[in-house]
């Protein structure tokens, strides 16, 4: 006896630990205790007792129901890891309490026995841990067996036990329909005969019970509503599904059985979540039977819960399983559950429903959404779902398609909202005025872009309803707004409407670009001169991007005054320098550029034509210098980005810039306007030379280079007969020269193209070699310093080099600077490859400075001369080559003696051991 009651004392320690923070180590200490127990109370009588003192046995009792008792607290809220071990601890507390009757006999000891092991089987059962709510049955079975030997119908524990036996049953069809053994569950029920004892049973046990019918229906009904393959799969499904269906509707016939349940406040809910499971299962079935019973199950629903938003759900549901949808029907619903539940609880759901009600009935819906914000919702009260409401109200007008014109759309919403407006006793917030006219800014916008101006003005005028901006003033974004409806009214030549709003806007949007573009409009339509140049003027002095891009898009539009395109156009040169809207800029400079062009064409006038072309020029330079500017900016940006440029600025855009360029120049050649052809066919060569840093296109490049000579061939006759006049008219020589240099320039470049693409040189002769008539001012030095630093083909060089010797030589007061310069650049680059032409050159240039008797000599050129005729010659003596070697030789002699004394000297050192070398 004194092991057993050592190891009951074990057992009553782990007790104290269910408190601690750590229950794991419990967990193997239980698996040791449990059998050990369950031996003891298999075991032990009351012929035991003996040995035990009443203290001890009275221990029993108090710690073991301490023990349940705890395990009973800690399973509310414990970790779901540990809740099999609660139960576990739950079923040790009462099997000790077995034991303590054991000891101590009583009827009232066994029945509180059966109602603990009956609790432990719920609990198991409820937690889904069968392997041990099998263990609690047993033990629950053994004790309902004992007592039903020993109490009599007229013992007053017969009720109690009588009660304890259905709450056994219960349990058993719960965990039957769990396991999904429905035969044995339906046994269960059977024997329940709750229709015959529910006297018996409390309330509150038939409601539990139902409520577990009702939670291991929604495991199955878990089960029906995930995917199963196959037609077998659905037959199974079918079969679960009718099992569910049966269990609730039992459940649901236990709930009205005549027992007074009103007080018990979970009832309602219980047979309200088994209806509503049941309509949902009836629903998934979908055939003609299940919907009928749906229907009527609905109806129950709405009858005693009127106040809940669910079963209208449901019906609406319904509705929808039925093709063509009962519109009428459908909105007696809607109505109803706006009548009827609370709007706290459901308003969500309810504005959901009124929306999808709205893509079937349009009218209707807006009924029911009127009625809803008129009678059952609150400003003060529900001020958040008010303004949800009224504005899903806008929406549904404004986005849905139903049968009425948008001038009747626009006025029901004006009555609604004159309604509305008088109904507050505040204003709307601002997040509900915001969200109210972007609805109707965008709906206009939509409107304009359609060019559905007459629309679009009925939208943009309730934009600035009262309701929602009821101070223009506070609201900043108003002046898109009007914008949009100056547009509205331009659109439909309504001038006089569209200035009074202008008026109505303040000054700074006034003044703000978007605005002055639009007014630009109506002061164009009125031809009202004065106020253009106003705007032209507000726009320039504006010192944003946006002023710039506005006014090009003013400047594309407008071509009625040139004086006014003038002052634009030279504003907008100054603005050229922002980021501006590179593709509106392109387009007023072409739209401009070509009216100029043609005007300047037109004119008789003279000095109106030369400040014409005088004003063109300025442009075409801001204009070239807008396109360079831009596409070095793209160079630094992503190739998507250049590819932009290349689109503003496309080949066919400036191809008809260039030949309109040129056309214009041939035209100002022919009228002899020089100096205005030499630049417009300079601006044409510009333009074109950009196209051929674009093109890619080997056949095209081919033609924009014979495009190229010919833009600069214009420019070389234009300022050719511009240095004959200058020539004529003794005007100053430096400018002259200036002429003479870039005309030279122009040849050499000619020649090249021309040799490069094996045209015959004489094409060009008469332009160059006239340029040596006037001597005096140094044309030859001029054109060797041009041609040196061209790249034009060597043949083409040498060419233009002997040309010019033969030129210079003939000239009295040529220097000895010069004719060494030219020397060297002759020898220098055909010494090697036209010994004969480079040794007529040396013996030209020694006699001729012997002839010239100057004192000094320039010395470096002639030591480079001397230098590299010793070189030659020693590299063809070396070779063997003496014949041919020693006269260069003896020409380095001859260049060193006028150069540098001691250099002859060493040369002529020198000259024995290279005879030597030579095999002489």
């Amino acid at each position: 006896m004194s092991a057993v009651k050592s190891t009951l004392k074990d057992i009553f320690k782990s007790k104290e630990k269910l408190t601690t923070e750590s229950l794991a180590p419990l967990v193997n200490g239980l698996a040791i205790l449990f059998p050990i127990t369950e031996t003891l109370e298999r075991t032990i009588g009351k012929e035991d007792v003996s040995g035990l003192d009443d203290v001890f046995i009275s221990s029993i009792e108090a710690n073991s129901s301490n023990l349940w008792n705890a395990a009973t607290i800690c399973l509310k809220d414990c970790n779901p890891d540990l809740v099999e071990f609660m139960c576990e601890v739950k079923l040790l507390g009462s099997i000790l309490l077995s034991i303590h009757q054991n000891l101590k006999e009583s009827l009232d000891g066994k029945l509180r026995c059966l109602k603990c092991m009956i609790k432990v089987f719920s609990n198991c059962v409820d937690e889904n841990k069968f392997t041990l709510a099998r263990k609690a049955q047993i033990y629950a079975d053994k004790y309902l067996t004992s007592l039903e030997k020993i109490v009599h119908d007229s013992d007053p524990q017969k009720t109690e036990l009588e009660s304890q036996r259905l709450d056994l049953l219960f349990t058993n069809v719960e965990m039957a329909i769990k396991d999904q053994d429905f035969k044995m569950a339906n046994i269960y029920l059977s024997r329940c005969e709750l229709e015959k004892k529910a006297n018996i049973s409390k309330p509150s046990s038939i409601i539990e019970f139902c409520r577990k019918i009702f939670n291991a229906c929604v495991l199955l009904n878990d089960t029906v509503k995930e995917s199963t393959q196959g037609e077998a799969g659905k037959v199974v499904n079918n079969n679960l599904e009718d099992q569910v269906i049966d269990f609730l509707k039992k459940a649901a016939n236990f709930l009205s059985l005549e027992i007074k349940y009103e007080p018990i406040a979970i009832y309602k809910t219980v047979k309200f979540n088994i209806l509503m499971l049941l309509v949902e299962c009836y629903l998934r079935k979908g055939d003609n039977e299940s919907l009928m019973k749906c229907e009527s199950c609905i109806s129950f629903l709405e009858m005693i819960y009127p106040d809940k938003a669910e079963p209208y759900i449901l019906g609406i549901n319904l509705l929808k399983k039925t093709k063509p949808i009962d519109l009428v029907l459908f909105q007696q619903i809607v109505m109803k559950m706006i009548m009827n539940v609370d709007m706290k609880n459901c308003f969500d759901f309810m504005l959901s429903t009124i929306n999808d009600f709205s893509n079937s009935d349009v009218l209707n819906t807006l009924h029911c959404l009127d009625y809803l914000i008129t009678n059952k919702l609150n400003q003060e009260e529900h001020s958040d779902n008010f303004e949800l409401a009224v504005n899903t109200r806008i929406w549904i007008t404004i986005n849905k398609e139903y049968e009425v014109s948008v001038s009747t759309k626009a006025k029901d919403l004006q009555g609604f909202m004159n309604s509305v407006e008088k109904m507050l006793t505040k204003g709307l917030s601002k997040e509900a005025c915001l969200g109210a006219i972007v609805l109707f800014w965008t709906t206009g916008k939509k409107e304009l872009k359609k060019h559905c101006a007459e629309h679009a003005i009925e939208w943009l005028r309730l934009a600035s309803h009262r309701l929602i901006i009821p101070n223009l003033d506070d609201f900043e974004d108003v002046c898109k707004i009007q914008r949009s409806l100056i547009k509205g009214y331009l659109e439909l030549y309504q001038y006089d409407h569209a200035f009074e709003t202008y008026q109505k806007m303040t000054d700074k949007e006034q003044k703000n670009p978007l605005t002055i573009y639009l007014i630009f409009q109506i002061f164009k339509a009125r031809e009202d001169e004065g106020s253009l140049r106003k705007c032209i003027k507000l726009l320039a002095d504006d010192d944003s991007n946006l002023s710039g891009t506005v006014l090009a898009a003013c400047l594309a539009e407008f071509k009625n005054n040139v004086e006014i395109i003038v002052e634009g156009l030279m504003a907008l040169i100054k603005h050229s320098e922002r980021e501006v809207d590179s593709i509106l800029v392109a387009v007023a400079i072409r739209c401009n550029l070509q009216l100029i062009l043609s005007e300047s064409v037109k004119t008789n006038e003279l000095n109106i034509k030369k400040s014409y072309f005088k004003l063109l020029a300025s442009l075409l330079q801001a204009t070239y210098g807008y396109v360079c500017g831009y596409e070095k900016r793209t160079e630094s940006q992503t190739s998507s980005n250049v590819e932009k440029a290349i689109e503003i600025y496309s080949a066919v855009e400036i191809e008809w810039l260039s030949s309109n360029l040129f056309n214009t120049a041939r035209y100002c050649y022919d009228s002899k306007l020089f100096a205005e052809g030499s630049s417009l066919a300079n601006f044409s060569q510009k333009f074109t030379i950009l196209l051929l840093n674009r093109c890619d296109n080997l056949n095209h490049k081919e033609d924009l280079a014979v495009w190229q000579m010919k833009t600069m061939l214009l420019e070389l006759l234009c300022d050719y007969e511009l240095y004959k006049l200058d020539k004529k008219g003794e005007e100053d020589q430096s400018v002259d020269k200036i002429t003479v240099e870039k005309i030279i320039g122009k040849s050499i470049l000619l020649k090249e193209f021309i040799t490069k693409r094996g045209y015959p040189l004489e094409i060009c002769d008469s332009e160059h070699a006239s340029t040596y008539e006037n001597k005096e001012y140094g044309i030859g030095e001029t054109f060797v310093s041009i041609t040196k630093t061209s790249n034009c083909p060597k043949s083409t060089y040498k060419n233009i080099l002997q040309s010019i010797l033969n030129h210079e030589f003939e000239r009295e007061s040529i220097s000895i600077s010069f004719v060494s310069k030219l020397g060297r650049f002759i020898i220098g680059d055909f010494l090697e490859s036209d010994n004969d032409l480079c040794a007529s050159i040396a013996n030209l240039i020694f006699s001729r400075i012997i002839a010239m008797k100057e004192k000094t000599y320039p010395e470096q050129e002639l030591v480079w001369l001397a230098t590299s005729f010793w070189n030659f010659g020693v590299s063809l003596i070396i070779l063997g080559d003496l014949t041919n070697g020693s006269p260069w030789c003896d020409k380095a002699f001859q260049f060193a003696g006028l150069a540098n004394e001691r250099l002859e000297m060493q040369f002529r050192t020198l000259w024995p051991q290279l005879l030597k070398a030579g095999g002489r």
